[in-house]
């Protein structure tokens, strides 16, 4: 009976090595040759505080709605046509009406990354243009400038003179600075902000910056 023992054991062993082997469906981080990228590719994602609403960021061909908010039933609100393509960042807010950073405004090879309102219709953001949309410091360091992180009552986005705090197509609230190069941005969700990076003024002026949309100065 030992030997009808072994052969089960080996059968088992058989069993579970040809199970595991099976390939997985997911492709492998560099897979080459699949086909096409997604029509509406998720590119970016935001939900309100209260999960009413989920903004939707997509990598969609050029003229098609590429920013979309659902409910949370997953239900479909409303779409932009937002620039010509490419969401990097979304924005929910409690009046529905979304921010989007799009990446490709109109497909020229001098494209600054925008912010958008979306209200009626997208709109940039008064004030938001500007800005380094590169920052390089050697090989494979390169980072996008543009940044859009929410708050509890709007988002907050930089440009190369200001941090801007936004709950429509005009900022309510602004921070100076002089020559503003962003790599990173933070906002917690009363408005304070942590910005990441480097501007002009005076030598000891290397430390981390922080504001808010109640002051306008920024604490230092």
């Amino acid at each position: 009976m030992k030997w009808v023992a072994r052969v089960f054991g080996l059968l088992v062993m058989w069993w579970v090595g040809t199970s595991s082997a099976q390939e997985s469906a997911v492709p492998k981080w560099d897979a080459r040759g699949t086909g096409p990228l997604p029509r509406q590719g998720i590119a970016a994602l935001n939900v309100s505080l209260d999960g009413s609403q989920i903004v939707v960021g997509t990598i969609a061909s050029a003229g098609e709605p590429n920013v979309h908010v659902l409910d949370r039933k997953l239900d479909l609100l409303k779409s932009y046509r937002v620039g010509q393509r490419w969401i990097g960042q979304v924005v929910a807010t409690k009046n529905g009406s979304p921010f989007a950073l799009c990446m490709m405004t109109t497909g020229a090879s001098g494209d600054e990354p925008q912010i958008y309102f979306c209200g009626e219709q997208p709109v940039i953001v008064n004030g938001s243009q500007g800005g380094m949309s590169l920052f390089h410091y050697g090989e494979h360091s390169n980072h996008i400038g543009k940044q859009l992180v929410a708050y509890d009552n709007g988002a907050v986005t930089v440009s190369d003179s200001q941090v801007l705090w936004m709950d429509s197509a005009k900022p309510k609230a602004k921070s100076p600075f002089r020559n503003l190069k962003v790599t990173a941005l933070g906002a917690h969700r009363s408005g304070v902000v942590v910005v990441g990076g480097y501007f002009d003024g005076p030598k000891n002026a290397d430390r981390i910056n922080l504001g808010s949309s109640q002051n306008r100065g920024g604490n230092w």
